[in-house]
């Protein structure tokens, strides 16, 4: 019997490899299941977390990528990833959220603050990643005399890129050059991704949105994604029982009728 679901054409997958530099200021493990998740919703752009070869850093793969060099090679001896993004906490040139040279994507946290969420760092650092790998790509530049929303705009400050990722919004110019650079299909799963809609809802216990929040107690509609102190800790792990919540709210009820009571019939005598 003939399948009559439409087949989408084949579509060459860009491998992307993803490597810490230093001390993070957030917690790895739930942004790597975070950008994992996007590798189950389309077939364009697979993330990979590989072992962290002895000595790479992006000053190391940029002189390599200068001198013609492989940047990186695997077992085989070959070149397994189209792109090759570092995520550091320190400071890049310009004060730049990011920086895109040839195959390479430095992609810094320095400046993005936790009063900036909602969106939480997790959705910045995926922003910030999904521009230098189109911008690795192909030909789009950056727009850096005005800011519309688009994707690709250079954001003088950090908190300006907060407009850009909540609009997931890709101008028609940057549209029409990575359809006909990279195809329609590419360009349907990056305006996905772009637009963080495959986090699903989080009322929907199968969503990325919800796991997040069942696994690692980050909820994406308010939490930053940085590390939490010793009182973040111990809220977040006391709020995650139901009970505990019902608790908390009954003991804030008791104290606002003690309050009434003891001050509110007073100045009614």
């Amino acid at each position: 019997m003939a399948n009559l679901l439409p087949q989408r054409s084949e579509v060459l997958t860009r491998k992307i490899a993803i490597w810490f530099e230093g001390k993070q200021d957030f917690d790895i493990l739930p942004f790597t299941f975070f950008v994992s998740s996007a590798n189950a919703v389309q077939q364009s752009f697979q993330f990979y977390f590989p072992n962290p070869p002895d000595g790479l850093t992006y000053e190391v793969a940029g002189a390599r990528q200068a001198r013609g060099e492989p940047v990186f090679v695997d077992g085989s001896g070959t070149e397994p990833y189209d792109v090759l993004a570092f995520i550091t906490s320190s400071r890049l040139e310009s004060n730049s959220s990011f920086i895109e040279v040839g195959r390479l994507v430095h992609i810094t946290t320095r400046g993005w603050q936790r009063k900036f969420s909602p969106p939480s760092v997790f959705e910045y650092l995926f922003h910030c990643m999904m521009c230098g790998v189109i911008y690795a790509l192909t030909t789009v530049h950056s727009h850096d005399q005005f800011t519309m929303g688009c994707q690709f705009e250079y954001t003088p400050g950090k908190e300006l890129d907060r407009v850009d990722i909540a609009l997931g919004f890709i101008c028609q110019e940057h549209r029409q050059i990575i359809s006909s650079e990279l195809g329609e299909g590419v360009f349907a799963d990056a305006e996905m991704l772009f637009s963080f809609s495959w986090l699903g809802k989080p009322d929907d216990e199968s969503a990325t949105f919800s796991k997040v929040k069942k696994l690692f107690n980050y909820d994406l509609r308010k939490d930053s994604g940085y590390r939490r102190g010793l009182w973040g800790r111990v809220e977040a792990n006391l709020m995650r029982s139901d009970m505990t919540r019902e608790l908390v709210k009954g003991i804030v009820l008791i104290f606002i009728a003690y309050l009434l009571f003891k001050f509110g019939l007073k100045t009614s005598r």
